[in-house]
C-alpha cells in the first residue's frame, strides 16, 4: 500500500486544490457528471466508487475525509501543523473539495467536488518547479498522466469527479476490469475503516484483519485479527507482547514512540486477537513528522 515519492508529493494537491478533467466525449451514465457531495453519508460516496473495486481485492481502506476534517484531531495535527511539508493543508478547504478516499489493489481513489482543469494546472505548475512535466497517454478513451521524474506513478480521471493514482499497469487493469466482480462490503459507519483479506502475507498465523479508527480530539485505533484456533491466538498475543516490550526498550531515544507502545492494549477473545491504542495529538505530530522525512 505504499505510495511512491511522486504520489506522496502530489497526493494533497488534488485533495485540496480540487480536480476535474475535460468532459468525456460521450457519457454512458449521467452519474459521471455529478460531483461527490463531500457532506453526504459515506455510504453514498462509497456507492459511487465501489463499481471500480472488486471484492477479490487483497485489501480495502476507506476514509471519509469530510468528516475527518471536522475533528479537532485533524485540525490540530494537519491544519495547524507548521511543518513545511503540510502547508497545502492551509491553502484549501478539504470539507468542500473532497468526500472520500479509498485504497485497493495498489490504487488510491479520490472522489469529490472539483473545479474543471484545476488539478492538471496545479500539478503542472508544481512540476515545473522541479524541472519536470506531465506526460499524457491514452487507454480505452481515458487519459493517463505521468510525471517525467516519477515514471512509475500515474493518475487518471475515471470519471469527472473521481481520480485514481497508481502505476500505469494497475490503472489499465482497473479500467479494463470495471464491473467484472462484485464490490467488497465495507463498514461505512466509520470515519476510517480497512480490511485485509489474506493477512498471512504480513503475519503467517493471521487469516484476515479488520481495523478502524474513532477520531475526535484523539485517534482511537482498533484492529481485530482472525486466527485458525484459540491456541494460535494465544501464541500471537504472547508474540505481540514480546515485540512491544523489545520495541519499548529500543525507543529510549524516541520518547514519543514509547508513548505509543505504552498505549497499545492486546487481548484475546477465543480465536480473535484484539489490539487497540489511543494516539494523542502530540504523538500523532511526531509520527507524521517522522513519516514525512
Amino acid at each position: 500500500m505504499s505510495l511512491s515519492r511522486f504520489t506522496k508529493r502530489y497526493f494533497w494537491i488534488p485533495i485540496f486544490a480540487g480536480m476535474t478533467i475535460l468532459l468525456l466525449a460521450s457519457c454512458n451514465s449521467c452519474q459521471n457528471f455529478r460531483p461527490f457531495d463531500p457532506a453526504a453519508p459515506l455510504s453514498e460516496k462509497w456507492e459511487r466508487i465501489s463499481p471500480w473495486i472488486s471484492g477479490s481485492s487483497p485489501y480495502i481502506v476507506v476514509a471519509d475525509l469530510n468528516k475527518l476534517a471536522e475533528t479537532d484531531f485533524f485540525k490540530e495535527v494537519f491544519t495547524n501543523n507548521a511543518d513545511k511539508n503540510l502547508q497545502l493543508f492551509k491553502a484549501f478547504n478539504i470539507q468542500t473539495d473532497v468526500g472520500i478516499v479509498a485504497f485497493a489493489n495498489d490504487v488510491m481513489f479520490i472522489g469529490g467536488k472539483f473545479e474543471p482543469e484545476a488539478i492538471l494546472q496545479k500539478i503542472g505548475e508544481t512540476l515545473k518547479e522541479d524541472e519536470a512535466e506531465l506526460q499524457e497517454d491514452s487507454y480505452r478513451h481515458k487519459k493517463l498522466y505521468t510525471s517525467t521524474d516519477e515514471p512509475d506513478s500515474s493518475f487518471t480521471f475515471l470519471e469527472k469527479y473521481l481520480i485514481a493514482f497508481g502505476n500505469k499497469d494497475s490503472l489499465k487493469k482497473l479500467i479494463g476490469d470495471k464491473g467484472s466482480g462484485k464490490p467488497p462490503a465495507v463498514d461505512t459507519s466509520r470515519i476510517f475503516w480497512g480490511h485485509i483479506n489474506d493477512a498471512s502475507k504480513y503475519y503467517s498465523k493471521i487469516g484476515s484483519l479488520e481495523f478502524y479508527a474513532d477520531i475526535t480530539s484523539t485517534m482511537k485505533v482498533f484492529a481485530v485479527a482472525s486466527l485458525a484456533s484459540k491456541e494460535a491466538a494465544k501464541s500471537m498475543v504472547e508474540e505481540l507482547e514480546g515485540i512491544k516490550t523489545i520495541k519499548t526498550i529500543q525507543s529510549v531515544d524516541e520518547p514519543w514512540l514509547a508513548d505509543v507502545l505504552d498505549e497499545i492494549k492486546i487481548d484475546r477473545d477465543d480465536s480473535l486477537v484484539n489490539v487497540n491504542a489511543v494516539i494523542d495529538q502530540k504523538t500523532a505530530k511526531a509520527m507524521l513528522k517522522r513519516g514525512l522525512k
